[in-house]
């Protein structure tokens, strides 16, 4: 039979020890989700949430060929490599659905979630304790908790601001990374596309099927389809570059040599670049030589070769957008205080919420243990995710599950530009003359 609970000498407390067997029960639980917390928080320890690429450097072919090898579509997801290509907007309504897709699925989230959880548990097994084994150390600290409710009013106020706080950073940091990320699109890639994409189009109309230049080694005849295909692979190992310097962090040497695996630079094309020290603004700078070229043989004259070259120098200015824009990272302070005031919240939070989890034990109110470990979890998740979200998402062409995708956004250029070249040649009986 269970010992009857005693009560509490020396201290006017309304909370009276535990039966053996419930306490028994509760120290196993308590303890024990203890021990869980930290192995989970150590075996998740160095894992980070980001890939070295997309998952398409293996393989042979080019990289249209290896897109459509290594697409593939799960639940509502359709995926590129490791990337999220597209995705239906009402999956969003099933919140579990796709939840490996989203940044709870990042190791770091559940690093730090686990790291707060092991506090909040910690933080119960105190104040259980503070009345049987540690009762002649903490006996004392903790009468004013049992005595009356204003101890802990004070600690939740204390937590509940504390989180106000940090929501309000945490909200006005994630409304400017979207803001960057739709800017970096629109006035980054969306301009590559559309320079890229004019230009072909101005070469498809103006340029003869074929003519003859002089050479070094005498006359050489050009075709327009080796110009126009030329300038769609510059074009396109432009903003393969973006994704490979300016967000893979790769060198120069590595990015060129798997581009040149995949068929977009040649290997003249490739030594070339090696030598200049921005090989991104470099391609941009032969777009405008060929155009100059092309100005020289009269074969661009007046307007045309003019919008041509607007078009080149829209596309540069694209990349120079992008690649300062990259570089010119949020204020390392500002990032730093939301880091620092999200930690002290969820890590106050967290040791509240486990005063209150004992508090609740003691009284045998096993609801009220679960709800406020409830409300724990749910404040470290979310805090944490966020955070994750936007210290990640301030450079949307690393490779993390919400980035831009390298696969989509490469091949769709080279659909725009190969969509336009093919209606220029093939127009309607009206329009040709």
């Amino acid at each position: 039979m269970d010992k009857p609970p005693k009560p509490i000498k020396g201290k006017k407390s309304t909370i009276d020890s535990l039966p053996t067997s419930l306490l028994l029960r509760y120290r196993v639980v308590t303890y024990g989700g203890l021990a869980a917390s930290l192995q989970a928080y150590n075996m998740l320890r160095g894992k980070e949430g980001t890939r070295s690429d997309d998952g398409l450097a293996e393989g042979v072919g080019t990289l249209e060929e290896r897109v459509s090898e290594k697409t593939h579509t799960e639940e509502e997801f359709l995926l590129i490599g490791n990337q999220i290509a597209a995705y239906n907007p009402l999956a969003a309504r099933s919140p579990l659905k796709g939840v490996a897709f989203t940044v709870l699925g990042w190791a770091p989230v559940w690093r730090s979630f686990f790291g707060q959880l092991s506090v909040a548990f910690l933080g119960t097994i105190i104040t259980m304790e503070s009345i049987h084994l540690l009762d002649p150390i903490l006996g004392g600290i903790f009468d004013d908790v049992f005595r009356n409710n204003d101890a802990t009013t004070r600690m939740g106020e204390f937590a509940a601001k504390t989180q106000v706080f940090t929501s309000f950073f945490l909200g006005l940091w994630t409304l400017t990374t979207l803001g960057r990320r739709a800017m970096l699109w629109k006035q980054g890639v969306q301009g590559l596309i559309s320079a890229s994409s004019t230009l072909s189009l101005i070469l498809a109309t103006r340029l003869p099927e074929r003519w003859e230049i002089q050479d070094t080694s005498g006359p050489r005849e050009m075709l327009q389809s080796d110009v126009l295909s030329t300038i769609r692979r510059w074009s396109l190992a432009s903003l393969d570059l973006v994704f490979r310097k300016c967000g893979w962090e790769q060198s120069t040497a590595l990015a060129l040599q798997q581009m040149q695996s995949e068929g977009t630079l040649t290997t003249e094309e490739v030594e070339a670049l090696a030598r200049t020290s921005n090989p991104m603004t470099g391609i941009w700078a032969w777009h405008s030589k060929v155009i100059a070229d092309l100005s020289s043989a009269d074969l661009l004259t007046g307007p045309d070769y003019k919008h041509c070259l607007k078009e080149a120098q829209g596309g540069l200015n694209s990349m120079i957008f992008l690649q300062q824009n990259l570089k010119g990272q949020t204020p390392f302070g500002y990032m730093n205080l939301v880091s620092i005031m999200t930690n002290v919240s969820v890590f106050g939070s967290a040791t509240v919420g486990g005063v209150f989890i004992g508090k609740a034990l003691l009284r045998t109110n096993e609801l009220q243990a679960l709800t406020e470990l409830a409300i724990c979890c749910v404040t470290a998740l979310v805090s944490y995710a966020t955070l994750e979200l936007n210290l990640n998402s301030t450079n949307p062409f690393v490779n993390t599950c919400d980035a831009f995708c390298r696969g989509a956004s490469v091949l769709n250029l080279d659909d725009t530009m190969r969509s336009v070249e093919t209606t220029a040649r093939e127009r309607p009986l009206l329009l040709r003359h």
